[in-house]
């Protein structure tokens, strides 16, 4: 994985936090979750709606304890990033 996608998922991580769209578990970190979301994409074997992609894996995540934002958002959040 390149370092410009892993910054950019530390920059959507980062914005998900801030905005509180997304709500870490107690033992949680941003750094675990980028890292999570780095593999996936690594190990992805399709081409996959990011929005979707990345909601599927936070809300399975045990890094995550809630998400509040839906895939259209998370999509027009990726491209501002």
């Amino acid at each position: 994985m390149s370092f410009a996608m892993s910054a950019i998922v530390e920059r959507l991580i980062d914005r998900l936090v801030s905005d509180e769209h997304l709500i870490l578990a107690p033992h949680g970190t941003k750094a675990a979750v980028c890292a999570e979301i780095v593999l996936a994409m690594a190990q992805r074997t399709r081409p996959a709606q990011l929005g979707a992609f990345f909601s599927g894996i936070l809300v399975r995540s045990e890094h995550v304890e809630e998400l509040f934002i839906d895939d259209a958002s998370l999509s027009r959040l990726l491209s501002d990033l």
